[in-house]
C-alpha cells in the first residue's frame, strides 16, 4: 500500500504493527484491490496523443460516469487546475499533513468541494488509464532561486508532491514556460522518465502533449544543472535550473 505520506507498507507491515484481527485484515485487503491499478492501468503506451477506447476497457461501469470523468479532465485543461489542485490542498490539510504557506492559502479558498470531486474524478481515471512510457518535463515559475532551491531540496527529501502535476512530453514547451512564467530572471524545468502519469491529450485537448501525474509522486533527484543563458526580460542574466529526477 502507498500512504498518502508516500510512504510504502505491505499488508503484513500493517498487521504486526497495529496488532489487528482478521476481519481488520480483511478490510485492508479491500482497499489494497481499490488501489491496484484496473482496466489499462497496469500496461504502458508510447503514444502521448493515446486515445481511449470504450468506456468498458477502462472498467467503468457505465458510460455516464466515464463521461463525468471526460468532463473534469476537460476543465483540468481549460481553466480549474488551480481549483482542483486547491481542493486536494485542502484534503492533504483534513488528513493532517504538513503544507507550505501557498498550499494553506490555497486549500483556504471557498467553495472547493465540487472540486474536490472532480479531483477523485480524474485519480480515478489515471488509476485506470495506460502510463505513459518515456521522458516527461515539467516547467515552473518561481519568485526567486531561493525559492527553486527550497523545492529542489523538498524533492530531495522525499517530500511528495500533494497534488495533480501536468506534465509535458515536449522539452521545448516545458522550457518556454519556465521562461515565460516568469519576471524574475530564474526558471526550473523538471524531467524524469514517467512511471505513474497517463496520457490526457486526446481527453482535454490542451494541445501541449500532457502527462497528468497522480497527487503523491515521489522522486529522487539524480542531478541539478544550472546555467546563465543571458538576459531574457531585462538587463540581468537569466538563471535556467534543470533537474533530472527518477520516479519512486
Amino acid at each position: 500500500l502507498i500512504r498518502e505520506d508516500g510512504s510504502e507498507k505491505t499488508l503484513e507491515d500493517i498487521r504486526k504493527q497495529y496488532k489487528l484481527r482478521a476481519i481488520t485484515l480483511k478490510k485492508i485487503e479491500k482497499l489494497e484491490e481499490f488501489l491496484t491499478p484496473i482496466g489499462l492501468g497496469s500496461s504502458k503506451t508510447k503514444n502521448i496523443d493515446f486515445s481511449y477506447p470504450d468506456y468498458k476497457k477502462l472498467e467503468y461501469k457505465s458510460k455516464e460516469s466515464f463521461t463525468k470523468t471526460k468532463e473534469a479532465i476537460e476543465g483540468w485543461a481549460d481553466l480549474d487546475y488551480d481549483n482542483i489542485r486547491a481542493a486536494q490542498s485542502l484534503q492533504a490539510k483534513r488528513a493532517g499533513f504538513s503544507l507550505s504557506a501557498y498550499d494553506l492559502k490555497r486549500a483556504a479558498s471557498p467553495g472547493l468541494s465540487q472540486y474536490e470531486k472532480m479531483a477523485d474524478r480524474i485519480e480515478d481515471f489515471i488509476r485506470r488509464a495506460p502510463k505513459y512510457d518515456g521522458m516527461v518535463w515539467r516547467g515552473y515559475d518561481f519568485k526567486d532561486q531561493a525559492s527553486i532551491n527550497s523545492f529542489i531540496d523538498s524533492l530531495s527529501r522525499g517530500n511528495p508532491l500533494r497534488s495533480l502535476s501536468s506534465w509535458t512530453g515536449n522539452a521545448k514547451k516545458a522550457g518556454n514556460f519556465a521562461l515565460e512564467g516568469s519576471g524574475e530572471n530564474t526558471g526550473l524545468v523538471l524531467r524524469v522518465i514517467n512511471k505513474r502519469g497517463a496520457p490526457i491529450g486526446s481527453i482535454g485537448g490542451s494541445g501541449e502533449s500532457e502527462i497528468l501525474m497522480p497527487k503523491n509522486v515521489r522522486f529522487k533527484v539524480k542531478e541539478v544543472v544550472q546555467r546563465n543563458i543571458g538576459p531574457v526580460w531585462n538587463e540581468r542574466d537569466f538563471i535556467y535550473t534543470e533537474v533530472l529526477l527518477e520516479a519512486l
